[in-house]
């Protein structure tokens, strides 16, 4: 099966570091699933960025998922910490 392919699948709930760009597409659909989105309002946000900044669309998820998990007493991912403060510096360069 393709390397990329693996990886999206494997890295889609919590993303990573150097994932490539099918990795980041799966990701982000999974996120903005409609769903998800009709849950989850603030979903909103992250589809409408995601088409013309998608390192800032991932941030954008991960930094809100994290402080949710955070505010609720759950553990953080290490990989997923890292995931979101690379993409936060990725965004920033556009």
């Amino acid at each position: 099966m393709d390397q990329a392919v693996l990886e999206a699948v494997r890295w889609h709930t919590t993303c990573r570091v150097g994932m490539g760009t099918l990795g980041q597409v799966v990701f982000l659909a999974d996120k903005v699933d409609p769903h998800k989105v009709a849950r989850r309002p603030f979903l909103e946000r992250v589809r409408d960025l995601a088409p013309t900044d998608p390192a800032g669309a991932i941030a954008l998820y991960l930094t809100d998922e994290l402080e949710r998990l955070l505010r609720e007493g759950f553990l953080l991912h290490p990989i997923a910490v890292e995931a979101r403060n690379h993409f936060v510096v990725q965004s920033r360069k556009r």
